[in-house]
């Protein structure tokens, strides 16, 4: 063999084995993903491969080139580009439920993590998977959300936000609960003409899912009232800061508002899943009844503190109210205005053997947590046998 073809032997082998490494890094990625692809600085597709014929019509190769925000379904263009915008070298991004536009302009639910390079700045490595491994994620799919801002509406919230907590338990894992206030939605958005209202609202809930736990656990709790869990590390004051900016660019003089925040962390002890539900639901209630001049927002992870707290209590309590039935009914005639005669009766719920004490507190508490139902039903029972005890009387 002459030395020309030794060196060219050797530079076979030697791109012969890049491209073994090559392969058996692609088919490593493919254990946890079915579409991989890499951008550029700007955003465009630099490498792809995967189902994504069989899935999005199109070639692999064929991608190559093309803007990548284009893979997106429409809805969540908004939620993908903000999860790029806080991806700085060398960090990861967390499985988010996002779709792709699939075939005929379906929407493809699909699971997707990615990578910055840190040593390639704008460039990110995404992988994305039809499976769906998070049972909260695959239950939010399908939650009820805001047409505007699609962020989960307050009852969805909390339900999801329990499961998600619980599952972080589990797991060994700690989140955090972050409520902002950005004063007055409506009169604000009264400022703005349709389009940018819309514009507003839309970036909102991108803003915020792009921030919490799976992309998934942010709601919007009331006008002006968000919340989202996130992991232990996120850094609050970036999401505060996007929000002001969002608000000041929809702004038409510019001003925008003032966000205000709090975090506690998301700790629901030994709860059942059922019950941290309705704590979630009771303290996220607190949290939008207290938003106006009387509430202190900058002590509000003191105030989440301890309305978790009283709202564990009070669940305590009422539980053993209706399992050993310890309360009393007060009977209220109820007359006419006209002529003073008995109409009916009304059955009014009393509790610590005090007819003359209102129960508003904990009927408040039920009814905020959607126990207030099973309350209902031992009304019920208890009056039904209060006749029977009367007829069995003759009375």
């Amino acid at each position: 063999m002459t030395a020309t073809e030794s060196q060219q032997s050797g530079v076979s082998g030697y791109v012969e084995s890049l491209r073994r490494e090559r392969d058996r890094f692609v088919a490593l990625a493919f254990c946890a993903a079915d579409i991989l692809i890499e951008t550029n600085a700007e955003q465009k597709i630099s490498f792809a491969a995967g189902a994504t014929q069989s899935l999005m019509g199109a070639a692999p190769e064929a991608l190559v080139g093309t803007e990548f925000m284009a893979l997106l379904h429409p809805e969540k263009q908004g939620l993908v580009q903000e999860l790029l915008s806080s991806m700085s070298p060398g960090t990861r991004l967390d499985p988010t439920q996002v779709q792709l536009a699939g075939m005929s302009g379906s929407a493809l639910p699909v699971l997707m993590t990615g990578y910055h390079l840190p040593d390639m700045p704008g460039h990110h490595y995404f992988a994305f998977r039809l499976s769906r491994v998070n049972p909260a994620i695959e239950i939010s799919a399908d939650a009820d959300r805001d047409s505007d801002t699609g962020l989960l509406k307050k009852e969805a919230f909390a339900e999801i936000a329990s499961r998600q907590i619980h599952e972080a338990q589990s797991r060994g894992e700690h989140l955090k609960l972050t409520m902002i206030h950005t004063g007055d939605l409506d009169e604000f958005r009264d400022r703005l003409d349709h389009e940018s209202s819309e514009t507003l609202m839309r970036s909102m809930g991108a803003c915020l899912q792009a921030s919490s736990a799976a992309g998934q656990t942010a709601g919007q709790l009331d006008e002006g009232a968000f919340g989202f869990l996130h992991d232990d590390a996120f850094d609050v004051a970036r999401i505060t800061n996007r929000v002001e900016e969002i608000f000041r660019t929809a702004d038409p003089s510019g001003d925008g508002v003032t966000v205000k925040s709090g975090t506690v962390d998301a700790d629901i002890g030994g709860l059942s899943e059922a019950d941290s539900v309705w704590v979630m639901l009771y303290t996220v209630n607190g949290f939008c009844d207290r938003q106006g001049d009387d509430f202190d927002m900058t002590s509000l992870s003191g105030n989440l503190e301890k309305l978790t707290r009283e709202n564990k209590e009070t669940l305590s309590r009422f539980r053993e109210i209706l399992d050993h039935g310890k309360f009393d009914v007060a009977f209220q005639p109820i007359v006419s205005l006209a002529d003073g005669s008995l109409h009916h009766y009304e059955a009014l719920a009393r509790f610590n053997k005090k007819i003359e004490n209102s129960p508003y507190h904990l009927i408040t508490f039920a009814e905020n947590t959607g126990i207030i139902a099973d309350f209902d039903l031992a009304m019920c029972a208890r009056v039904l046998d209060w006749l029977q005890a009367m007829k069995a009387k003759g009375n």
